[in-house]
C-alpha cells in the first residue's frame, strides 16, 4: 500500500506548521494515541490541502468522541445559542464546519433517524436536495452510534470516474453510493478544509492518490489501531457486513391465535384492505397481490404515486406476521406498519376521515402511533448495494434497530418475512435468517410499548412486488366481545 499524499496530525502534541488553529484547543491521550479537542464551539482547526478534487482518492482519520454519540429527537430550544447543535463535523470546506448545507463537501455525524454519518459531495440539505433532480453525490452510514472514549478510524473513498464512494468504519464497509443512480451531480470542494467541535478528538488526518480496497482499508485499520476491541469489530461485521446474523426458530404455542390468513390470490381478499395513496398500485392476479408504483424518481413531485395497503382489522396482544414477497425489478422500497394507533390507542381508522396520502408522512409524521419496519430498501437515500433493514418507532423518529445482510435480496424469487413480538421485544426475519433485533421500553422516552394497531405495507416510488400468504397472530390479550351502547 501507498504511503499517504497529505498528512495532518501524526503527532498532535506537535501540529504540523502548516495548520491553521483558532480559538483554545487542547491535547487528549486515551488508549495510546493523542488527539486535538477544542474547548470552545468556535474553536477551528484548518487545513491548507487536500485531494478531495482528484479523480480518486482515499481520506483516513481518527475520531473519539467524549460522549456516547447517537441520535435524539430534538426541540427548538436546543438551537437558541447554536443553529447547527445537531450536526458534528469531521471536515468540511465551510469555514463554519457544522453549517453543513453550505459546504460543497461535508463529512460529518448529524442527529436525524436515519443516515446519520455521511459524506456529500454538493451544496445543499440531506432532504430534499440529495434527490430533486439531478441527483446528488451522497455516501452515508443508514444508523450508527459513536461509543464514548473509544476512538474510531473513518476511511472515505472515491473514484469519480466510476461515480463510486465508500465509507468505512474500522476498515468495515459500511456504505456506498447509490448503486442505481444513472448520474451524480457534485459541486467542487474548497481549497481548504474546516473542523472543530468540543465533543471530539482529531487525529491522524490521512490523505491517498488512490482507493484504498477493502482489504487496504482493513489493514490501515489494523496498522494505526492502539487498542482495537474485538467485540466492537464483532458488532460492526454483524450490523454493517451481516456477519454472524442468527435463524429465527420460533413455533406458536396454544396461546397463540390466527387473526388474519389470506392468500392473496382471491379478488375478493382486497376486501380485507383499505388502500390509502396511489389506488391503481394494487391487483389481485394468479401469482398474488401486485403492487406496481410509477417508475419516476423519488422526488417532491413523485410522493404521492406510493400506496399503503391497511388491514381493516385492528389487531391487540403480541403479535406475529409472516408474508411471502417477490420483488420484480431493481430499485423500490416496502415496509411493513405495525400496531399502528391513534395517540390514545385510537382506531382511526374508524374514529376519523380516512388518510388519503400517498407520502411516507402517515408513517411517521402523523398522530399515529407505530413501528415501521424497512425491509426491501433500494431508494437512492439508502444503503442498496446489500439489503439492510431499519425500523422506527413512530412518530417520535425513534430508531430502534438497523442492519445489513452480505448481499441484496434476490429479485424473481420468492422470499418469507417474518414479524415476532413479544412485549417490547421484536424480531425481524427474511428467510428464516433474523435481521434485526429491537428492544422497546417505557423508559425510553417515547411512551408505552405498542400492542395494538393496524398493519399495513406499504410500497414507495418505482416499486414492483408480489406478495401471498399473509398471517396474522396474537397472543397475550384477554378474549373480548362487544357491548352496545344503550
Amino acid at each position: 500500500m501507498k504511503t499517504p499524499i497529505i498528512n495532518y496530525l501524526k503527532d498532535p502534541s506537535q501540529p504540523e506548521k502548516n495548520l491553521g488553529m483558532n480559538g483554545p484547543w487542547r491535547t487528549l491521550s486515551l488508549s495510546g494515541r493523542q488527539g486535538l479537542n477544542p474547548t470552545s464551539i468556535h474553536s477551528r482547526l484548518v487545513l491548507p490541502k487536500h485531494n478531495l478534487n482528484d479523480k480518486r482518492g482515499t481520506l483516513s482519520m481518527w475520531v473519539l468522541s467524549l460522549e456516547d454519540l447517537s441520535y435524539y429527537n430534538s426541540r427548538e430550544c436546543m438551537s437558541i445559542d447554536n443553529p447547527d447543535f445537531d450536526v458534528y463535523p469531521f471536515l468540511s470546506d465551510n469555514p463554519n464546519p457544522a453549517d453543513y448545507e453550505k459546504a460543497n463537501f461535508s463529512l460529518h455525524y448529524r442527529l436525524q433517524w436515519s443516515v446519520q454519518l455521511y459524506a456529500k459531495f454538493y451544496k445543499g440539505n440531506f432532504w430534499p436536495d440529495l434527490v430533486e433532480s439531478p441527483q446528488k453525490a451522497l455516501v452515508g452510514v443508514g444508523d450508527f452510534i459513536f461509543k464514548k472514549n473509544q476512538w474510531h478510524m473513518l476511511t472515505l473513498a472515491w473514484d469519480f470516474d466510476q461515480e463510486q464512494a465508500f465509507l468505512y468504519i474500522n476498515g468495515v464497509l459500511a456504505a456506498r453510493e447509490d448503486v442505481y443512480h444513472d448520474a451524480f451531480h457534485r459541486d467542487p470542494c474548497g481549497e481548504s478544509l474546516y473542523t472543530g467541535n468540543p465533543t471530539l478528538c482529531y487525529s491522524g488526518i490521512e490523505f491517498y492518490d488512490h482507493v484504498l480496497s477493502p482489504a487496504e482499508t482493513e489493514k490501515l485499520y489494523r496498522d494505526q489501531a492502539t487498542d482495537c476491541d474485538e467485540e466492537f469489530q464483532k458488532e460492526l461485521r454483524l450490523e454493517h457486513a451481516g456477519e454472524g446474523r442468527k435463524t429465527l426458530d420460533w413455533k406458536p404455542d396454544e396461546t397463540w391465535v390466527t387473526r388474519e390468513d389470506l392468500s392473496l390470490t382471491k379478488p375478493k381478499d382486497l376486501d380485507s384492505f383499505y388502500i390509502q395513496g396511489f389506488t391503481d398500485a394494487p391487483s389481485i392476479t394468479e401469482d398474488g397481490l401486485l403492487v406496481e408504483t410509477p417508475n419516476l424518481p423519488q422526488q417532491s413531485a413523485t410522493l404521492e404515486k406510493q400506496v399503503y395497503l391497511w388491514t381493516r382489522q385492528f389487531f391487540e396482544g403480541d403479535l406475529y406476521v409472516s408474508y411471502e414477497f417477490n420483488p420484480l425489478k431493481e430499485s423500490g422500497l416496502s415496509l411493513l406498519v405495525t400496531q399502528a394507533s391513534g395517540m390514545n390507542r385510537e382506531r382511526f381508522m374508524d374514529d376519523y376521515e380516512p388518510k388519503t396520502t400517498g407520502s411516507m408522512d402517515s408513517v411517521h409524521s402523523d398522530a399515529i402511533r407505530d413501528y415501521h419496519w424497512e425491509y426491501y430498501r433500494e431508494m437512492n437515500d439508502t444503503r442498496n448495494d446489500v439489503a439492510s433493514h431499519a425500523m422506527l418507532k413512530n412518530p417520535f423518529w425513534r430508531g430502534v434497530a438497523y442492519g445489513c445482510t452480505q448481499k441484496p435480496i434476490e429479485k424473481n424469487q420468492w422470499h418469507r418475512l417474518e414479524y415476532l413480538q413479544i412485549g417490547g421485544k421484536i424480531t425481524g426475519a427474511i428467510d428464516g435468517e433474523i435481521v434485526i433485533e429491537a428492544t422497546d421500553s417505557p423508559t425510553a422516552g417515547t411512551g408505552g410499548i405498542l400492542q395494538a394497531g393496524y398493519i399495513a405495507i406499504r410500497c414507495m416510488i418505482r416499486t414492483s412486488m408480489l406478495f401471498r400468504n399473509l398471517k396474522v397472530m396474537t397472543s397475550n390479550f384477554p378474549e373480548s366481545s362487544p357491548v352496545l351502547s344503550k
